[in-house]
């Protein structure tokens, strides 16, 4: 009869000879299960704080998340006002010797702003 670790060391060999579909199915069923055992282990330990963090968890974890997509948001139009600005520095310095010589300085100096 085998322990346990001589199952798990079976069952690892047996994912990674049949490809990696099989292991990373492997590794969900390795996660589900470690993550029910942890959770079983919290809550024997002190069923009153697992049951104020299952409840006060998603009240903390909504608005940063919130908060998050917001900032995510706002970044990606920096971003992209960003990327507008190099694209017209880039074509005025690569165009500076035709707005030179035909003295057209004026008009680039108002398109820019």
């Amino acid at each position: 009869m085998r322990g346990v670790s001589g199952r798990i060391g079976e069952n690892t060999r047996g994912a990674a000879k049949n490809g990696p579909g099989d292991s990373r199915q492997f590794m969900k069923r390795m996660v589900r299960s470690m993550a029910l055992a942890m959770l079983g282990t919290i809550l024997y330990m002190n069923w009153r704080l697992s049951l104020s963090l299952f409840i006060a968890g998603p009240l903390v974890v909504w608005p940063i998340r919130k908060l998050s997509q917001r900032i995510r948001a706002i970044n990606h139009r920096n971003m992209e006002a960003s990327s507008r600005l190099l694209q017209r520095l880039k074509e005025v310095f690569s165009n500076i010797r035709v707005v030179l010589g035909f003295a057209r300085e004026p008009f680039e100096e108002e398109r820019f702003h």
